[in-house]
């Protein structure tokens, strides 16, 4: 992208929707990847890839979305909104950044499984 890069465009797309952001780009460094997932991606394809490999990955992003529609869970005074990406303790709004609330996602819908720090960056950036 010559004048803005994809970076700047995931940012500024963050800031209005929490829709799918995936990035297709050559540049693999892992620093890149970090970086883009970091900011507000939600997947991070390095080229060449496959049309299968794409379109599993969308297909595998929008089921998610599916998903959480409408999708809530209420437990010992905690309320989170899958739907809204959001979080409440007794009435009272905490707010997360997209990749805090993509943690407690993870880690609230599968309540009888054991992260560690590899399987948390593999699951929700696939590094």
């Amino acid at each position: 992208m010559p004048e803005v890069d994809g970076f700047e465009v995931c940012k500024k797309i963050r800031q209005r929707t929490n829709s799918p952001i995936l990035f297709l780009t050559a540049r693999g460094a892992e620093s890149d990847k970090i970086k883009g997932l970091m900011i507000g991606g939600d997947d991070y394809i390095v080229k060449p890839f496959s049309l299968g490999e794409l379109h599993a990955r969308v297909y595998s992003h929008l089921q998610r979305e599916e998903r959480q529609k409408n999708s809530a869970k209420d437990s010992l005074g905690f309320s989170i909104n899958y739907s809204l990406r959001t979080v409440h303790y007794n009435g009272v709004e905490i707010v997360f950044t997209k990749t805090e609330f993509d943690i407690i996602e993870l880690l609230s819908t599968h309540p009888n499984m054991i992260f560690d720090r590899e399987k948390i960056y593999s699951s929700l950036w696939g590094l």
